[in-house]
């Protein structure tokens, strides 16, 4: 492995306490500029923590063994109080495990405590200025202000909704005239189908028509003896378990409107028996039993989720990071690279990199990427990184693992 220089900006900012940062923010014209100041102490300030990359017990027990001194500091460093908020007699400090409890919430939200003592630095000062010096007058002319964009605002989110209709990816919490019109959905049979079931008292509904339609297939193409086309179907199925989405969403991907419309309905016209059969039955043993749609081409052509998206994401880490890395090591930084996901994680460490040169896999929690990624890299510009990471239902990802390695094979036996 081969180390490398810490950035300018990184060690110009080492060291500086937040006040002088929000001196410097004042002075700094560039919003770009502003910005990165941002970003470089606030990770800065995580760093110090030295909780990075720690589990949740780990890092309860590591503040708890802190000297009271240094866990104050600690809390000063990210702009949290060290007293209770509301004491009738007088100013007093929290309890050591309420600083604990506070310091592991602000680092696992962002540090938004410090986020708001850097962001808009000079805006802050102007605007607290402005008010306190405004007349009576200018006040009821900025309100009426506000409350006129904001009438503004409702209006374009009414205009929004005027042309969408439901769809597929419509959420059932979703309401018609809030999110979406009903209006011309009866010449559309997709949208017509979710507005009934997105509407009823059964949001599942449409999700287990077609799992039901699914085993229905199964079961007839198995008595007839055509194990290729069963072995479509279960690897559709295992492909939407992989995707950790419903088998509705994933039918809709593999299968576009186009395909459909060109290809489907044809075959369905060819027989009698075909359009007296149930329609999700139908649209399965049509996607099973003819090669007009590839489940392999499919696999290239349909977007992943996002958590592994971020599969080759590069990474520059400080050796610090690691435990009992050696002195000498500290200070430099080292090139990994993602190469592995497990999105099961119960401490949410969900991102395995390798570093370069040694081969060994470490395993990092979203916060840590969002510290430590090479945003000077070729490749940076194609990655998806939001400010905090997209949930991840733990539950639902063990269930559908859980259910890829109890995937029926064709011959009917349970693989595990």
């Amino acid at each position: 492995m081969s180390g490398i220089n810490k950035s300018k900006m990184y060690e110009e900012l080492e060291g500086k306490s937040n006040q002088e940062v929000a001196n410097k923010l004042k002075s700094t014209k560039s919003r770009e500029k502003r910005c990165k100041v941002r970003s470089v102490i606030i990770s800065l300030r995580k760093e110090e923590t030295g909780l990075v990359g720690k589990s949740d017990d780990e890092a309860k027990k590591l503040l708890k063994e802190m000297k009271k001194g240094s866990r104050e500091a600690l809390m000063r460093n990210l702009e949290l109080s060290i007293f209770e908020e509301d004491n009738s007699e007088g100013r007093k400090k929290l309890e050591p495990h309420v600083q604990v409890e506070r310091i592991l919430e602000e680092m696992q939200d962002g540090c938004p405590s410090l986020q708001m003592r850097l962001m808009n630095a000079n805006d802050a000062d102007k605007k607290a200025y402005q008010r306190a010096n405004e007349t009576a007058e200018k006040r009821r002319t900025r309100n009426e202000g506000n409350a006129a964009n904001m009438a503004n605002v409702r209006a374009r989110e009414r205009a929004k909704i005027s042309n969408s209709k439901p769809t597929y990816d419509t959420k059932v919490w979703e309401l018609h005239g809030k999110d979406f019109t009903l209006k011309g959905h009866e010449n559309d049979v997709p949208t017509a189908q979710i507005l009934f079931h997105s509407n009823s008292r059964n949001p599942g509904e449409p999700l287990f028509i077609k799992l039901v339609a699914y085993q229905h297939v199964i079961e007839r193409l198995r008595d007839r003896g055509d194990m290729c086309a069963v072995a479509k179907l279960v690897d559709l199925f295992g492909l939407s378990l992989e995707r950790r989405e419903c088998l509705v969403k994933t039918i809709c991907d593999v299968i576009p409107d186009e395909l459909y419309k060109s290809e489907y309905l044809k075959w369905e016209g060819q027989t009698e028996e075909r359009q007296k059969m149930n329609r999700c039955e139908c649209e399965l043993e049509w996607f099973a039993t003819t090669d007009v749609v590839s489940l392999d081409e499919s696999r290239t052509k349909i977007s992943i989720p996002w958590i592994q998206t971020l599969i080759g994401l590069h990474l520059i880490v400080p050796g610090r990071w690691w435990i009992r890395c050696e002195e000498e090591d500290k200070s430099k930084l080292w090139r990994c690279e993602i190469d592995s996901i497990n999105d099961t994680d119960k401490e949410e460490k969900y991102f395995g990199i390798k570093c370069h040169g040694d081969g060994v896999r470490y395993w990092i929690k979203y916060e840590t990427i969002k510290m430590y990624v090479d945003t000077d890299h070729a490749d940076y510009p194609k990655y998806d990184l939001p400010e905090k990471q997209p949930s991840v239902d733990q539950e639902l990802n063990a269930r559908c693992e859980q259910t890829l390695r109890r995937l029926k094979d064709p011959n009917g036996e349970i693989l595990d």
